[in-house]
């Protein structure tokens, strides 16, 4: 079983009232288990693409918030998306996978 990680940092909502409070950006992952299968044919390729874009909107969506995404949220989950397409090739590269369909 291979994994592809979904990654990303967010910038903390809050303002704080002094830098040495500050914090880094917090950092949301998502992990996707993937096999041999899921490169098997268009199909299973295409669930998985589904899976990934989940995973994003996931990691980069506040669940409670209002329901039109903000730029910034859809920036970051164009960004992840991007991440866990190029951690897929190199999956598929390492483990000499070749794409289905």
């Amino acid at each position: 079983m291979k994994i592809i990680t979904i990654a990303t940092a967010l910038a903390a909502s809050a303002v704080l009232a002094t830098p040495a409070m500050a914090v880094g950006p917090e950092v949301r992952t998502a992990r996707i288990k993937v096999t041999d299968e899921d490169f098997a044919s268009s199909r299973t390729i295409a669930r998985l693409e589904s899976r990934i874009r989940r995973a994003a909107q996931k990691v980069c969506v506040q669940p409670n918030g209002p329901s039109l995404q903000s730029r910034s949220e859809r920036a970051c989950v164009a960004k992840a998306i991007a991440g866990a397409q190029q951690e897929r090739a190199a999956v598929q590269m390492r483990h000499g996978i070749a794409m289905g369909g």
